[in-house]
């Protein structure tokens, strides 16, 4: 006796197989999964330092020792292209002559965009140069290269400097910014698979619905044979 096996097809769990790659990707082009990202690290002076560890003095010191050239940016993303070019040639020429007098200043008004901070700042990552940053103002300066001192080894002992405070800081809050964005991503993946797993469940349950009759009646069918 040849037994008739019927194909079991379940739409919704072709229309998931189908599906849900494509909502995947277009949840993480969404989200910029596949954009590439940079970035720079940037130090600005903490004016809220105790004096006996405070900076202020010699930056007050640095940024009055050269004659800086004062670059403003405008609105306009035409001009302000010209006007970031005008600052690399200036960049330049000082690191070309060794010029120890000229500075050029950055100075970032209400009209600035963001990007042209960022691009103020890369010309300094491109010409290896430690820029001297204090809210909405760099200053970009030659500094000649320390001379080579002989080396001697010394007994280093590290204390719990302002610096190393702020570095320790700065780490602890990317960790908690990580867990965070960690925690939003498994809450909405969570949410996203609630469905999937309703239809998994209803698709099992439906298979055992249609097979549990058919082992019932092949076994009454044996028993009447014999």
């Amino acid at each position: 006796m040849i037994r008739n096996r019927t194909k079991i097809f379940y739409p919704a769990g072709l229309i998931s197989l189908v599906l849900l790659p494509i909502l995947c990707i277009w949840n993480l082009n969404k989200q910029k999964a596949f954009e590439k990202i940079g970035a720079l690290e940037v130090a600005y002076f903490d004016h809220n330092e105790l004096e006996e560890y405070s900076n202020s003095q010699s930056f007050k010191e640095l940024i009055s020792s050269r004659n800086y050239i004062v670059i403003e940016f405008t609105c306009n993303e035409k001009d302000d292209n010209i006007i970031l070019e005008y600052a690399k040639v200036k960049i330049k020429n000082l690191i070309k002559s060794k010029d120890t007098i000229t500075g050029v200043h950055f100075k970032f008004t209400e009209k600035a965009k963001y990007c042209n901070f960022v691009k103020a700042v890369d010309i300094c990552q491109v010409e290896s140069l430690n820029p001297l940053m204090d809210k909405n103002d760099i200053w970009i300066a030659y500094y000649p290269p320390q001379r080579n001192v002989k080396e001697e080894n010394y007994n280093v002992m590290f204390c719990g400097t302002n610096e190393a405070s702020r570095i320790l800081q700065a780490k602890a809050e990317k960790l908690a910014e990580f867990n965070e964005y960690l925690s939003k991503k498994i809450k909405y993946l969570i949410f996203l698979s609630i469905p999937f797993l309703l239809m998994c469940f209803f698709s099992f349950r439906k298979i055992l619905k249609e097979r549990l009759p058919r082992s019932r009646n092949l076994g009454t069918s044996r028993s009447s044979s014999q």
